[in-house]
C-alpha cells in the first residue's frame, strides 16, 4: 500500500502546517500557495527558518498546490506572473512538486492552440526553475477545461521540453465528475489502460484519493473522504490497490475536520 498524507489547509502560519503533519504522522502532506482567504503568503526569516529545519528533520517529499486562478492554457502574462509566484513559494519553502491545474482554453480559441500555450509556458518554468516537479491534475468541468479529457495530456507529451520535470497528479473524485467510471471493475480497468495509453503509469506522481456526493459525469467538483460517497470504499480501495498503481503517494483532500477524526480516516485508509 502507498504511504498516505493530507492536504492541510493554511488557517495561522506555516509552522502551525507542519506540526499538524508531525503530530499525525504523516509521510508526506499538500497544502495551498494562498491563504485560505486568497491572500498571497508571506512569512517572517524566522518563521521560515523555523519551518525548514522540521521540514529537513521529517519530509522528503512535500506537495503545494497552485491557487485556482492560475490559468497556464491561456495569453495571460499576469496570470503567469502568478504562477511563478507561486513556484517561488514552493522553492523557497523545499516543497518537491507543485499541483497545477492545466487551464481552460478561451472559448474563442482551438483546443490545439491552448495546448500549445500552455506547453510553452511550462517550457518556460522548467527552464527557470528545474529543481521542482510539476504535476499537472486532471479536472472535473469539462468544457474548456484542459486535462480533464485524459486525451489532452496525450496531445501535450509531445510538445514538453523538459518531459521529466514535467509529471501527473490523478484525482478520483474530478475523473468521476468528469464522466470517467471507476465504479464498475471492468469500467475502472479501462481508465487505467488510458491511463497508460495517454500518459503512461511511470508519469504518475501523486494520486489524489477522493470520494464526491456528485454522480458520475456531474462536471461538478466536490470531495467528500474516501467510502462516503458515490464512489464508494470498495472501488477507491480496488484503485490504489491495482499492481500498477499501489506504489504511488496518495494524498486525501478531506473536508474540514477535528484532528482525531483525520487521523482515524488516513489509519483506515493506509490499512487498505
Amino acid at each position: 500500500m502507498a504511504q498516505v498524507g493530507i492536504h492541510i489547509r493554511l488557517e495561522k502560519n506555516l509552522i502551525d502546517i507542519i506540526q499538524k503533519a508531525i503530530k499525525l504522522n504523516l509521510p508526506h502532506f499538500q497544502t495551498f500557495a494562498v491563504s485560505d482567504n486568497g491572500a498571497n503568503l508571506k512569512f517572517n526569516p524566522e518563521e521560515v527558518a523555523s519551518y525548514l529545519e522540521l521540514r529537513r528533520k521529517y519530509f522528503k517529499n512535500l506537495y503545494l498546490h497552485s491557487s485556482y486562478w492560475v490559468n497556464l492554457a491561456r495569453e495571460n502574462p499576469r496570470g503567469y506572473r502568478t504562477f511563478l509566484r507561486e513556484l517561488q513559494v514552493a522553492k523557497q519553502l523545499e516543497f518537491t512538486h507543485f499541483i497545477i491545474h492545466p487551464g481552460a482554453a478561451n472559448p474563442l480559441q482551438e483546443p490545439e492552440q491552448a495546448l500549445r500555450i500552455l506547453a510553452n509556458n511550462l517550457n518556460k518554468a522548467c527552464e527557470t526553475h528545474p529543481d521542482i516537479i510539476l504535476l499537472l491534475e486532471n479536472t472535473a468541468h469539462g468544457g474548456n477545461n484542459i486535462g480533464s479529457d485524459l486525451i489532452n495530456f496525450k496531445q501535450l507529451i509531445p510538445l514538453l521540453k523538459f518531459p521529466d520535470k514535467i509529471k501527473f497528479c490523478i484525482d478520483t473524485s474530478h475523473a468521476h465528475a468528469y464522466g470517467y467510471d471507476l465504479i464498475d471493475t471492468e469500467s475502472q480497468n479501462k481508465f487505467i489502460a488510458l491511463l497508460e495509453e495517454c500518459i503512461s503509469i511511470s508519469n504518475i506522481d501523486l494520486i489524489h484519493l477522493n470520494d464526491t456526493s456528485e454522480k458520475l459525469g456531474s462536471k461538478i467538483d466536490r470531495h467528500l473522504a474516501p467510502g462516503e460517497g458515490r464512489i464508494g470504499r470498495e472501488p477507491l480501495q480496488r484503485f490504489i490497490q491495482h499492481p500498477s498503481l499501489k506504489h504511488i503517494p496518495v494524498i486525501l483532500e478531506l473536508p474540514k475536520a477535528e484532528l482525531t477524526d483525520e487521523a482515524k480516516i488516513i489509519t483506515e485508509i493506509s490499512s487498505w
